[in-house]
């Protein structure tokens, strides 16, 4: 069960190394039904008066992946919490997550170039993962989402900085339609449908 602030991240060290002193945490289950609610209760403390739609939901897509890769991929322990910290302000959002899973492959933490898709794939076809490259699309999905990933291992514990602009860019950003209640291929679709537009936003 997802809850708010009833147990201890290690806030000091994502204080030192990130900058969110004074964050406010929840922590989820390595489970992908906890995923939507989480992602919700964060992208609800980020939200401002003037932040645009698109920002909200290019960090709500970036988060959905990061989560959906530690349950999916990284071993991380059932019965141990995966904690977000989350500090915004009017102009920047930096969320972490930390987590106790496999430590982060270094590869990741830059933006891959994507592979080609065949050019008779149509963007409404992406939506069938049978379409889509093999691997690297999430990671892709994260990296164009936001505007910096950084990344850490410390003392077993893997902390991994989502860092976005709370203004909208122009020649990046898209509406991405929210993703609510996500869970397992229904994320995995949603995100595939998106890849292709996102890159070319990126080019």
């Amino acid at each position: 069960m997802m809850r708010t602030g009833d147990a201890a991240p290690d806030a000091e060290t994502s204080a030192a190394l990130f900058g969110l002193a004074g964050a406010r945490h929840i922590n989820l289950v390595a489970d992908l039904r906890e995923i939507g609610p989480a992602v919700d209760t964060v992208i609800r403390g980020c939200a401002r008066p003037g932040v645009e739609e698109p920002v909200l939901d290019a960090m709500r897509l970036a988060l959905t992946e990061a989560l959906n890769n530690i349950i999916e991929h990284s071993a991380h322990p059932s019965d141990v919490p995966i904690f977000v910290c989350v500090v915004a302000n009017d102009t920047l959002a930096r969320i972490c997550i930390e987590d106790r899973g496999r430590e982060l492959p270094s590869a990741l933490l830059t933006p891959p170039a994507p592979e080609p898709v065949a050019e008779e794939t149509a963007l409404d076809d992406l939506a069938d993962l049978d379409a889509l490259p093999e691997g690297g699309w999430g990671w892709m999905l994260i990296h164009a989402s936001v505007d910096r990933v950084a990344h850490e291992r410390v003392n077993g514990r893997n902390f991994t900085l989502l860092e976005r602009s709370m203004v909208v860019d122009p020649e990046r950003d898209i509406a991405i339609a929210p993703c609510a209640d996500i869970d397992g291929e229904a994320q995995s679709a949603a995100a595939g449908a998106h890849a292709g537009a996102k890159i070319e936003a990126l080019s």
